[in-house]
């Protein structure tokens, strides 16, 4: 695995705090509220709010710009490793409306605090919000931004921060993805540079339509880069991927749609529509994730994990849980 750049730093706890903060201190303003909205779990937080001839008691001023309050933080490196006097120690230091933000690798809140001061989220949060940031095309980071978030992602990786969890669910975004899924029963998506990188999972699930669609299949084997219209290609892949790759080339060419993979590709490999190990969820997942200005907003532009019993239970994606 390529070595992060953030690995020259000190070891432990601190290491990892003090690179954040730092790649936090390199972000534009709306992309810094994102994230620390994501983690606070507050689509309304806002760092700045710019607003135009605001009204206010008695006038319309020109413009107002408001700050947002202080937001302590707290890393744990290992799961299960929150010590509670520590946290009712660090509690005594907020002010009015601030908040102690709890950053952990642990799968569930290992506080569970019904103080509103406290709010906990995972490192695999911080990595989702990261992704959705770089895969957004209606407002990309700049290229020093992306350069940053990616190293951060890897550090996190590196240092077992993002670790696997059971039955992990692949939620990707999938306008066009899922009605070629529903026909040739594969996930395809461009391999580009640098190619996207997926985490271990068991399961896929398609975000379309505003909804988590009601098939997840089962995720059988993956194939980093291949062209389906190269003959050459196809055939130097070894069983049983070659065999998937032959069958997949004959369902493409039945369904008139070589035009669709011409070209390089990542493919996913999964369970048919219709098969036994295809989960079948009892309804699609409506979306309901707020923007902070309370508009909806993708529950992903790009990719993003969920548990399958959280996906199995939920019916909107507010209920779905981090993995």
């Amino acid at each position: 695995m390529t070595t992060p750049l953030f690995s020259t730093y000190s070891q432990g706890e601190n290491r990892v705090t003090a690179t954040f903060l730092a790649v936090l201190q390199r972000l534009s303003l709306p992309n810094i509220d994102r994230i620390l909205g994501a983690l606070l779990d507050d689509p309304a937080y806002g760092l700045l709010t710019f607003n135009n001839q605001p009204r206010g008691k008695s006038s319309i001023p020109d413009a107002k710009i408001e700050t947002g309050r202080s937001i302590w933080i707290e890393t744990k490196t290992e799961l299960n490793a929150v010590n509670h006097t520590q946290l009712e120690n660090h509690l005594q230091n907020l002010g009015p409306g601030e908040k102690l933000l709890l950053l952990t690798p642990d799968y569930s809140d290992p506080v569970s605090s019904p103080r509103d001061e406290v709010v906990w989220s995972s490192f695999i949060t911080l990595s989702e919000v990261v992704e959705d940031i770089l895969n957004d095309t209606d407002a990309p980071p700049s290229e020093n931004e992306a350069f940053l978030l990616r190293e951060l992602i890897l550090m996190l990786r590196v240092d077992g921060l993002l670790n696997p969890a059971k039955d992990r669910v692949l939620v990707v975004a999938a306008r066009t993805a899922w009605p070629l899924y529903q026909q040739l029963g594969v996930y395809r998506c461009h391999t580009g540079k640098p190619m996207r990188e997926f985490r271990p999972g068991d399961y896929l699930a398609f975000y379309a339509g505003g909804a988590i669609q009601a098939a997840v299949p089962k995720i059988q084997s993956v194939v980093k880069s291949i062209n389906l219209t190269s003959e050459e290609e196809t055939g130097a892949l070894n069983t049983p991927d070659k065999e998937r790759a032959e069958r997949l080339l004959e369902k493409i060419k039945r369904h008139e749609q070589l035009h669709e993979f011409s070209g390089q590709f990542k493919i996913l490999f999964t369970t048919d529509f219709g098969d036994d190990e295809t989960v079948k969820l009892a309804a699609p997942v409506s979306n309901d994730k707020l923007d902070k200005n309370g508009k909806t907003t993708p529950f992903t532009y790009g990719a993003r994990y969920v548990t399958l019993e959280s996906l199995k239970e939920a019916r909107k994606t507010s209920q779905l849980i981090a993995c």
